[in-house]
């Protein structure tokens, strides 16, 4: 059913975004584990509805080579219910390794930075694969706790941010 929501939603051309996330909140850590346990929800927000869950992951792994096929699985499937349906424009993910290398494409982080780059510099056309954004969100807590390290002036903290 969620691959059918996801191909409702992709199936009209597209500009279409997923989000995709981790937390450890939803689950907490299970008394006879040691590992945390992590739950990945991958989510389509069509404009003006909520988020719809299109996909989902719990593992205690936080690492590429276990989050990856979980999209390779996922293109799999849609590709094989809906073969015309397109990709995603765009997915939307933290500032996280595991999440940058395994996001979609099936390309590598240099490949993906390369291409990345001669759009930006040398105005080439974007492919139709999908861009994978970092939410800035993300990007600005990560900046603001390494500079928050750096310098422990917090009204220089506060300057520089």
């Amino acid at each position: 059913m969620q691959l059918e929501i996801f191909h409702q939603h992709c199936g009209h051309g597209g500009g279409w975004v997923l989000y995709f996330d981790a937390t450890e909140e939803v689950i907490g850590k299970l008394s006879d584990h040691p590992k945390r346990i992590y739950y990945y929800p991958l989510l389509i927000k069509p404009l003006g509805e909520p988020p719809i869950p299109v996909a989902e992951k719990i593992t205690y792994s936080h690492r590429t080579v276990d989050i990856a096929p979980f999209f390779l699985t996922l293109r799999r499937d849609k590709n094989y219910l809906h073969l015309k349906s397109p990709n995603p424009s765009r997915i939307e993910i933290d500032f996280s390794w595991p999440f940058i290398h395994s996001a979609w494409n099936n390309e590598t982080l240099e490949d993906y930075l390369c291409k990345a780059y001669n759009c930006i510099i040398n105005e080439e056309i974007w492919d139709s694969k999908t861009k994978i954004h970092i939410c800035s969100a993300h990007i600005l807590h990560k900046l603001s706790s390494n500079v928050g390290n750096l310098c422990k002036d917090t009204g220089l903290t506060k300057f520089i941010l």
